[in-house]
């Protein structure tokens, strides 16, 4: 028998078959879709599962805060804003007929890192993962913090100020979407991703170079304030941006001179800035390993 890891997302819904040496025998995924109900969001999630005959329990991972009983409490991106005030788990459990466990994705992402990637056998950990908006995760010894209300690791709720001194939120700031909206602000509807920006950076474009030194410097700003809250022994950054090979090292370096360098020079700092193990499939890794524990 297999677990089946289901993480959803703003823009494709992943699947995957997990066996107990937590191993993917099986991965595939489909777009999603905006639906006009959430009953027939939950009928398009389970009919895309496929065949559950081999499925045991089902681990997910769902964007958004989520209460204790997995009923959605925020509105999320577009195309899954229709999940609000629905719980996961029921919602799955009635139309699969199998066990259903959900964690929040980035949540789920920070477990994954702590149980089998970046920060496994640490003492303290952050997850900061660059997507459509910021999301984030807390752990300490074996566990990921969820704070009273489900608040605790979102990270893109973070108050900043823009370039222009108005008020803004991390998301809009340090966020994968941020960056191809801050080239088009030069060059109006020139790029539709961050890869595109990624890619003139890389060509020596000099403005994408601006852009992206501005994206970088506000990515750290958001770190520095984290590690002066929680300071844990590693933060493990991950997100699809973070498939580029230079932007860790980007990050490191300029959070070498702020971060070390200034703000925590006395003692210094010794948090560790680094990729996560599991970045494509953090998410759904984490839900499914949240559903095995949850069982025991």
């Amino acid at each position: 028998m297999h677990t089946l890891g289901i993480d959803i997302g703003g823009t494709f819904i992943k699947y995957a078959w997990v066996n107990s040496a937590y191993e993917i025998v099986k991965e595939w995924e489909v777009e999603t879709k905006l639906q006009t109900s959430s009953e027939l969001f939950y009928d398009y999630l389970i009919e895309s599962a496929g065949d559950l005959s081999s499925v045991d329990i089902i681990g997910v991972s769902a964007p958004g805060v989520l209460a204790s009983d997995s009923t959605v409490t925020s509105i999320a991106s577009p195309n899954v804003a229709i999940m609000y005030n629905t719980n996961v788990n029921k919602e799955v459990i009635k139309r699969a007929n199998k066990q259903c466990y959900t964690m929040n994705d980035a949540k789920a992402a920070g477990y994954c890192e702590l149980k089998l990637g970046a920060a496994r056998n640490t003492g303290s950990s952050m997850v900061f993962i660059i997507g459509t908006g910021i999301g984030g995760a807390l752990t300490l010894g074996d566990h990921v913090l969820e704070g009273i209300d489900g608040y605790a690791g979102e990270f893109s709720r973070i108050p900043m100020k823009n370039s222009k001194g108005e008020f803004s939120i991390a998301a809009q700031e340090a966020s994968a979407s941020t960056l191809p909206f801050m080239y088009n602000q030069l060059h109006p509807d020139s790029v539709t991703s961050a890869k595109d920006v990624f890619t003139l950076f890389h060509q020596g474009d000099a403005d994408a170079i601006t852009v992206m030194n501005q994206w970088v410097d506000n990515i750290v700003f958001i770190l520095c304030i984290l590690i002066s809250i929680y300071n844990p022994d590693f933060i493990c950054i991950g997100g699809g941006v973070t498939k580029d090979p230079g932007l860790i090292d980007h990050i490191n370096t300029v959070f070498d001179g702020l971060g070390r360098g200034m703000l925590f020079a006395q003692p210094a700092l010794t948090t560790k800035l680094v990729a996560c193990e599991y970045s494509s499939n953090s998410n759904l890794m984490g839900a499914v390993l949240f559903a095995l524990e949850s069982t025991k």
